[in-house]
């Protein structure tokens, strides 16, 4: 796998950009300045907004770190047991209810496997808070597009940013770009550039050369 502290620095960036986003609800406030509007939305202070991720991985942990440094209440979901100090944690299926309840925002890191595909579903929006904002930036596949459209309309879900699809680039046609209270982004999360990423590459291939193996190797049976 492609890592380094490059790629964590820009996801720890996009996921607080978009989460303090959604937290002073900025679209709104867009909208406002838009309809010259002086409207003053007030918001709670972080440490009353409940924000969740999920997958706490290399990107996910660094994430969550991020937003409960910034003061939200921070919580992390994952498939195997972790400990990330200011992070409240929570493991496996049967603890996945008890980490959306409440929550306000919802952040994916999580890898895409044939257990989280289409994880990002009705059912899912449902557990959340009501109105709920919901933003992701791991795989195109976690979404189950319909049902977002379908929780956008009803109220369930209130914003959504979105930096992966199903189709890359994203079609035209397709009505996340003109659906109000999405967001789109063309999969620039956690971009490499061709320098981090030629001396990341150049690096692995030296030690594999020399060791046999290297570190951040991916395992074919878990699919990350």
């Amino acid at each position: 796998r492609t890592v380094g502290d490059d790629l964590t620095q820009r996801m720890r960036e996009y996921v607080a950009l978009h989460v303090l986003r959604h937290h002073r609800d900025m679209p709104r406030q867009l909208q406002a300045q838009a309809e010259l509007d002086w409207h003053a939305i007030v918001v709670p202070v972080a440490p009353n907004r409940t924000v969740g991720v999920m997958g706490l991985g290399n990107l996910g942990a660094a994430a969550a770190q991020t937003l409960s440094m910034l003061g939200f209440n921070t919580r992390g979901w994952s498939k195997s047991p972790k400990s990330i100090e200011g992070v409240e944690t929570f493991t496996g299926p049967e603890q996945m209810d008890a980490f959306l309840d409440g929550c306000e925002i919802l952040v994916n890191l999580l890898p895409l496997t044939e257990h989280t595909t289409g994880i990002l579903n009705a059912d899912l929006f449902g557990k959340l808070a009501k109105g709920a904002c919901v933003i992701n930036c791991a795989r195109g596949p976690h979404l189950v597009d319909g049902d977002l459209l379908a929780a956008l309309e009803s109220g369930q879900i209130k914003q959504a940013t979105l930096d992966v699809f199903h189709q890359e680039p994203l079609p035209t046609d397709n009505p996340f770009w003109t659906t109000p209270g999405i967001t789109v982004t063309p999969h620039v999360a956690s971009q490499i550039d061709a320098a981090t990423g030629g001396r990341i590459i150049a690096a692995n291939l030296k030690t594999f050369e020399e060791t046999g193996t290297c570190a951040d190797l991916a395992d074919a049976s878990r699919g990350y």
